[in-house]
Formats: structure tokens, C-alpha cells, sequence
């Protein structure tokens, strides 16, 4: 209730000043007609401040978050001490390695860009044709409408 008045005083007094600007003081107006009196803020100021701004309030509760680390556990459930894979698995190296053959390419060639681009062409070309029917479609159905009905075909 102590905050709620101190606020209110001290917002009367921020606009008082305000008031006195737009409105010029008569000589004849009394102090009793006023909204706020001088003297009820001076009083409200020498009061000591309620008791939520003046102290600081011990906590009487503990928060403890404990947050397991995932990413930890995950690394640790790697094993990176075996080194290198042989490619096929190490049955395979040792079958390759035993009847002398070589798998291993000298070079490789990657052909996902060919055949994306081959891809690509023949919908392209499919699209065009498409295109190109519907349109002769479209020009036949205006020449037969308009031999019809007397009028000029583009």
C-alpha cells in the first residue's frame, strides 16, 4: 500500500510542474482548490522507503540444474585407436592380398554429373514438345471456331 502511494505522489509531482507551464497562476486561486497540495508530497518524501525497495531479501531456496552432456558421451562412444578401414573390410584386404589381385583404381571418373545433366536435357525436351503440341493444339481449335462461326484465324 506504502509503494503504491509513494508512486503516486511522485507521478503527481513529475506532472505538477507541467500544469503550472500550460495554465498561468491567478493570484486569487487558493491553495484548497489545487489537485495536490505541496505540503502532502514534501510529507510523502520525508518518509523512509517502504520495505521492498530499502532491503535486500535473502533467498531462501536453491535452484541446481544439472545438464548431462550428450555430445561428451557420444565422443566417447567412438573408437578412433583402430586406425584406417581397408576398403571392403579386412577379410577382403587379406583375400585381395592373398590371390595378388588389386582392386584399388588408378583413377575414377564420377558420372552423377553426366547423368544429371542427361537428366536434365531429355525433361527439357520433353517440356518444349509438350509446349509445342498444346500450342498447334490450341491454333487447330481457333481455325475450326473461327471457320464456324465467320470470323479471322491468327
Amino acid at each position: 500500500m506504502g509503494f503504491h502511494v509513494a508512486a503516486a505522489v511522485l507521478a503527481l509531482a513529475g506532472l505538477m510542474p507541467a500544469q503550472t507551464g500550460v495554465r498561468a497562476p491567478t493570484a486569487d486561486v487558493s491553495t484548497a482548490t489545487l489537485p495536490v497540495s505541496t505540503e502532502r508530497i514534501r510529507a510523502a518524501l520525508r518518509r523512509p522507503p517502504p520495505l521492498l525497495l530499502s532491503q535486500k531479501i535473502q533467498a531462501d531456496f536453491k535452484i541446481e540444474i544439472l545438464e548431462r552432456q550428450h555430445f561428451r558421451d557420444l565422443l566417447d562412444l567412438l573408437d578412433f585407436s583402430s586406425g584406417p578401414l581397408a576398403p571392403g573390410g579386412f577379410y577382403a584386404y587379406q583375400q585381395q592380398q592373398v590371390t595378388g589381385r588389386q582392386t584399388q583404381p588408378l583413377f575414377t571418373v564420377g558420372l552423377g554429373g553426366l547423368a544429371q545433366s542427361v537428366t536434365s536435357a531429355v525433361s527439357k525436351a520433353r517440356r518444349e514438345r509438350a509446349e509445342r503440341l498444346a500450342r498447334e493444339e490450341v491454333r487447330r481449335a481457333l481455325v475450326e471456331f473461327c471457320s464456324a462461326h465467320e470470323c479471322q484465324a491468327p
